[in-house]
């Protein structure tokens, strides 16, 4: 008997091909079973087709992408603490700008050029010793300090702004990518550390000493410390990577 699908040919008693399967005749009763015999090496299933791409070996120790674990946590904190020491710093900035323009215009209530003004400071002069002359002076004097100060802080308060910039991208490419974002945290890292270095020097040369000079600082320096060891933990999860898939 040769099937009619694939023309194998097949004996009487079967029901069914022993090539492709196709039934043969119909069924005599429920209770017939037909029985396969698979000890020819010809009517052994063929077994299925290789792909071409060797299977990776799935590692359950290693954390996959979206695992708590893989979250740039200290990168996170050292984020916050940075915006933190930003928002402190930006405060301090008002407050000297401020005090640099009540200066300014003190001083020009001081360097009145007008006749009256002339005269009135040379009699206040005479009868005081030049004490309004000295006086003047020392709001120049102070006034240089102040702007010099202004300037420095300035700068840190840039540094921060800088820190928390190249913070959110290390976090948003360490999201995307757990091995990323390293380089990115090294950047944030070298403008954490200006920022409190510079904010401090300009506090200290306008005589600014005050709690929120020492919380600005120590939360700076916590984050800086959070950012570094966010570094080391992308670092070592990436040679763990790279030693486990080389390819990767």
């Amino acid at each position: 008997m040769f099937c009619k699908t694939c023309g194998k040919e097949n004996s009487d008693e079967t029901y069914y091909c022993i090539s492709c399967g196709a039934q043969l005749r119909a069924v005599v009763g429920a209770d017939d079973t037909v029985t396969m015999d698979y000890s020819r090496s010809d009517r052994m299933p063929s077994p299925p087709p290789f792909s071409g791409r060797p299977q990776m070996e799935v590692h359950r120790d290693i954390p996959m992408r979206g695992s708590f674990d893989l979250l740039p946590l200290f990168g996170i904190f050292g984020l916050v603490l940075m915006v933190v020491t930003l928002m402190i710093s930006l405060y301090t900035y008002s407050i000297v700008t401020t005090l640099e323009s009540s200066l300014s215009d003190y001083e020009a209530q001081l360097s009145d050029d007008s006749l009256v003004g002339q005269i009135g400071g040379s009699i206040m002069d005479f009868f005081t010793n030049g004490a309004l002359t000295q006086k003047h002076d020392d709001i120049i004097k102070m006034k240089e300090e102040l702007a010099l100060g202004t300037d420095i802080l300035s700068v840190g308060v840039g540094c921060a702004v800088l820190s928390v910039i190249f913070s959110i991208i290390g976090v948003m490419r360490n999201i995307k990518k757990p091995t990323g974002g390293r380089p990115v945290f090294v950047v944030s890292f070298l403008f954490a550390i200006a920022s409190p270095v510079l904010i401090l020097f300009a506090s200290l040369m306008m005589y600014i000493i005050n709690t929120q000079l020492v919380i600005c600082v120590t939360t700076a320096l916590v984050g800086i410390l959070m950012l570094l060891i966010e570094i080391q933990r992308i670092g070592t999860f990436r040679r763990s990577m790279e030693h486990l898939h080389p390819r990767l």
